[in-house]
């Protein structure tokens, strides 16, 4: 269930809608704002050098800054010429969230580099890639030159492989879950092997603890433990991280904590039935799987296949079981 690109894959990505094989939908954070065309901006640190100084900036930004800058700005053109000033080029440097003020940048150039820095100013410019080309202009006459390279979601859309029978099973068999344990919800884990590590179910809504996914969470740390006490396991069959390239089925999206557990635990993708209109942490609220910000990043799909719910569920069944803890 890794990443490949293939031909095969591309007759069943559907780039608009973001769906694959007409059963999967991507849930993501939108790059634009909520204005149409307009982007979500930040603030970057912008600066003025002799053109002398290209290299040493360029190696300091390479080395320093790019690999601890939380703010990725691989889409923006790093250097750009000055109107009317042969000589001189602008540059952004890091984003303000790295550097919060001028006397930090100052501070931090003077130690890793000789550099002279002629002015430097704050700018907001593009948080993200644009979805298009024409976009990608717009934004480059407004804000900073892009760096126009296709829509990189469409190119991760057209890279992910996804074995979809093998999920279509597993979708059936967490509606089988739910039925026969008659539970309010309902979760199975699945290693980067994919063998089913743990099934879990939720009966309360009062305990936060007992929702299904934090159960999963709690199953895989009880076999890590395992592990670490057998002396004869060695470290690399240890994980760093409890879910580390694991996959989560979920018959509802998770709520806040249990999607925060997730990042924690490094899950690479999540696949779920349902919304949870007032409590989940997805699609709902937060886009916590899919935010800025945070220290890792999973792949979110919500099951939309209406064509093979007579072995999983009635379409009726799911859009009026959604889950409110």
């Amino acid at each position: 269930m890794g990443r490949k690109a293939t031909k095969e894959a591309l007759e069943h990505v559907d780039l608009v809608n973001g769906t694959l094989y007409n059963s999967l939908k991507q849930i993501r954070v939108d790059c634009k704002g909520d204005n149409g065309d307009l982007p979500i901006l930040v603030s970057v640190w912008c600066c003025q050098i002799d053109t002398k100084q290209t290299q040493k900036l360029a190696s300091l930004i390479r080395d320093y800054i790019n690999p601890y800058d939380d703010v990725s700005l691989t889409h923006l053109k790093r250097f750009s010429r000055e109107e009317g000033k042969a000589m001189k080029l602008k540059s952004i440097i890091c984003s303000t969230e790295f550097l919060e003020t001028k006397e930090d940048v100052c501070e931090f150039i003077k130690e890793y580099s000789d550099i002279q820095i002629e002015t430097m100013h704050e700018l907001n410019v593009p948080r993200f890639p644009p979805p298009t080309r024409e976009i990608s202009q717009k934004w480059s006459s407004a804000y900073w030159p892009v760096s126009w390279k296709g829509n990189p979601n469409h190119q991760f859309l057209n890279s992910v492989e996804i074995d979809i029978e093998y999920v279509r099973n597993l979708i059936h068999s967490l509606k089988e879950i739910e039925k026969e344990s008659n539970s309010i919800s309902a979760s199975i884990f699945v290693n980067q092997e994919n063998k089913i590590q743990c099934t879990t179910k939720c009966y309360s809504h009062n305990d936060p603890f007992q929702h299904s996914i934090m159960q999963g969470i709690e199953q895989v740390s009880l076999e890590e433990q395992k592990k670490r006490k057998d002396l004869s396991t060695s470290k690399q069959d240890r994980s760093n991280y409890l879910c580390q390239n694991m996959t989560v089925f979920s018959s509802h999206e998770p709520c806040v904590m249990c999607c925060m557990a997730l990042v924690h635990s490094r899950i690479s993708r999540l696949i779920y039935l349902r919304s949870s209109p007032s409590s989940g942490g997805l699609e709902t609220n937060y886009q916590l799987g899919d935010r800025e910000g945070l220290n890792w990043k999973f792949e979110i799909w919500k099951w939309i296949d209406r064509k093979s719910e007579s072995n999983v569920a009635s379409s009726d069944e799911l859009l009026s079981n959604p889950i409110n803890y």
